[in-house]
């Protein structure tokens, strides 16, 4: 299983204002709040830990498939910028994050070992449903590859609870899948 989340930095600044009263206490634990007011850039680490704990969310949903809202359940801890970990329920989720010139690209695992496939990109629309087909062409341009087969006979689809996953001929795939966009960045993960 995997789980992933991608955040466009700059349009994170333009359609958030994180600094607004009372905005880091409904999202952030006291910890991850210090780690905010500790930071470089305090934007980017907003950020960081809010992909965190979305890509661990996307995780959790798919392992135990019991939506919930409270963000404040997940717990961030981090490593480093690009390594952490976040806490739901007594469940551990390894999180290993790309950054990018203005974006980043936030990867969950059960593991630290386990073998992904994760790609970030550019997405030129800024339509949410041009976005969110990109993401689903390059997801399967790259399944294609990796498996040698045809993209006529793949699809993307989701289950109940809005997870994505991989269908070949009516058949599902046992790969996890995970497909995230957001302003100008559009992103998947597999294993």
């Amino acid at each position: 299983m995997i789980g992933n989340d991608v955040v466009d930095l700059k349009q994170a600044a333009l359609d958030s204002n994180w600094r607004r009263p009372r905005f880091l206490d409904k999202v952030f634990t006291a910890e991850e709040q210090q780690l905010i007011a500790n930071a470089l850039d305090q934007h980017q680490m907003v950020w960081l830990l809010w992909s965190m704990k979305e890509a661990a969310y996307k995780l959790y949903l798919q392992e135990f498939g019991k939506p919930f809202f409270n963000p404040k359940k997940l717990q961030c801890c981090l490593v480093s910028l690009s390594e952490g970990t976040v806490c739901v329920f007594g469940n551990t989720y390894h999180i290993q994050t790309e950054f990018v010139e203005d974006g980043l690209h936030a990867i969950a695992t059960l593991k630290v070992s386990t073998r992904k496939y994760a790609k970030l990109f550019l997405i030129s629309s800024a339509s949410h449903n041009a976005q969110s087909q990109n993401v689903r062409e390059q997801l399967l341009k790259a399944v294609c590859e990796q498996k040698c087969i045809s993209v006529s006979k793949l699809k993307v689809l989701k289950s109940n609870l809005g997870i994505p996953y991989l269908s070949v001929d009516g058949s599902r795939l046992q790969q996890s899948v995970s497909i995230s966009h957001h302003g100008r960045y559009g992103g998947f993960a597999i294993c």
